[in-house]
């Protein structure tokens, strides 16, 4: 048996010649870096003095997960004089394995003239095999002003990598009046 770190290593013989020690969690750096693992065997039968074997090195590299947000494709029929709240959601995944941590949306421009403020509510996720769905209510403020409202999210890895989706934009333009024309009856 070897002591790998806390790990015990308990070698198993394959064949006559050949034994194979099996290592698990071997992890990157708490930062997201690589790290590099370097092995050697050492043999001893006891009669002669112990061979040691070249050392070996591999590194573990972490995987940055990925992140896409998705928000309405339309803001036709928004009243610009009254708050304007939507779903917005965002999809993560850490292709290594790993578990995300500290979900976040933001708002990532307004208008230049918009005084109000972009409201997130409360975050909710719904695991599956393929990653993480990520879902909150996003309300901005009245008065809305002409222009471009783009959304962003962030997510970390369980080895410390953060990444940000590309932002998407919600575009408010100005909406023309409706005018109803109706028949005037004269007595």
């Amino acid at each position: 048996m070897t002591s790998f770190g806390a790990t015990i290593v308990a070698p198993v013989k394959l064949n006559p010649t050949t034994w194979q020690a099996t290592i698990n969690n071997l992890t990157t750096n708490s930062n997201g870096s690589s790290r590099n693992y370097t092995f050697k065997a050492t043999v001893d039968d006891g009669v002669n003095p112990p061979v040691d074997s070249n050392p070996q090195t591999i590194t573990i590299n972490n995987q940055i997960p990925t992140a896409e947000i998705f928000i309405p494709s339309s803001t036709s029929g928004v009243n610009m004089t009254s708050n304007y709240t939507f779903g917005i959601t965002a999809f993560a995944a850490d292709p290594d394995g790993g578990s995300l941590v500290s979900p976040d949306f933001f708002i990532t421009t307004v208008p230049p003239t918009y005084t109000g403020s972009v409201l997130f509510g409360a975050i909710s996720q719904n695991v599956s095999t393929s990653g993480t769905t990520y879902s909150a209510q996003c309300t901005i403020t009245a008065p809305i002003k002409i222009g471009n409202y783009g959304f962003a999210f962030m997510i970390t890895d369980n080895e410390g990598q953060t990444v940000q989706s590309n932002p998407k934009e919600l575009i408010f333009t100005n909406q023309s009046p409706t005018i109803t024309a109706s028949k005037l009856h004269t007595l």
